[in-house]
């Protein structure tokens, strides 16, 4: 799972990169690598500072699938602690009374 995110904040900020580079009005302030990475991991924290934004639309529908990706991880992550929690507390709902 751990692969997984790194793997998602790779692809989105070199997406968010290359699309900066295609188009250099549809990030603010987007102008390197480090600014990529830190503006897709401030979505994926779901912080957004402010200071790198999607602009033009492109970028927004970029932005706007990496979230649904990002909700997609977080209710695996979810899932998956709660799985393992059931399993080792040996009740089925994953609650002891």
């Amino acid at each position: 799972m751990l692969f997984l995110i790194y793997a998602v904040t790779a692809f989105f900020a070199l997406s968010c990169f290359a699309v900066a580079g295609m188009d250099g009005r549809q990030f603010a302030n987007l102008h390197t690598r480090t600014d990529a990475l830190y503006f897709t991991v401030a979505t994926m924290a779901t912080v957004g500072y402010g200071d790198v934004y999607a602009a033009g639309q492109v970028a927004r529908a970029l932005v706007t699938v990496q979230m649904g990706f990002d909700l997609v991880i977080i209710a695996a992550l979810v899932g998956a602690y709660r799985q393992s929690f059931t399993r080792r507390s040996g009740h089925a709902d994953g609650w002891s009374s």
